[in-house]
């Protein structure tokens, strides 16, 4: 879109990742880059797999095909990516590399139960031209994009 990378997924990935992680790498808090916490974690999987459901087996209750699961391959890391979870909603960058840094958003789910939810609201605004080249925009969409997460 314009440029930007976007990924969604419908099925609830953080939660099931979340369920299966069996352990982590604890690093010294000095040491700690952006997104070096647990939801950052979880979404860093997906292309950190280069798959929009890196379980296998699915968790139990899963729509998921194998035999069309070459249809979750991520062949490029996503700039957005959106993952609607149970959890609690975020929006964060994630990514100790500067050029594999994304936008992660659990936008959390619109209705729950009887009362409204929560949406979220991304912009990204337009990018400045690079030094010494004319109209390139930059494309760090991690730098440039905004996200609100709104209770309705």
């Amino acid at each position: 879109l314009n440029g930007v990378r976007i990924h969604a997924c419908t099925q609830d990935v953080l939660r099931h990742l979340s369920a299966a992680e069996a352990a982590r790498e604890d690093k010294d808090t000095a040491s700690k880059g952006p997104g070096s916490d647990r939801m950052s974690r979880l979404a860093s999987h997906l292309p950190g797999q280069r798959c929009a459901y890196p379980l296998f087996p699915p968790a139990p209750g899963a729509c998921v095909d194998a035999s069309l699961s070459r249809h979750l391959s991520l062949e490029k890391t996503p700039d957005v990516l959106v993952l609607p979870s149970d959890l609690q909603p975020f929006a964060r960058v994630v990514g100790d590399n500067v050029d594999k840094r994304f936008v992660a958003v659990n936008p959390g789910r619109l209705a729950k139960g009887n009362i409204g939810g929560t949406l979220a609201h991304v912009y990204v605004s337009e990018g400045a031209p690079e030094p010494g080249a004319s109209g390139v925009q930059a494309h760090s969409v991690h730098s440039r994009a905004r996200v609100d997460i709104v209770r309705i």
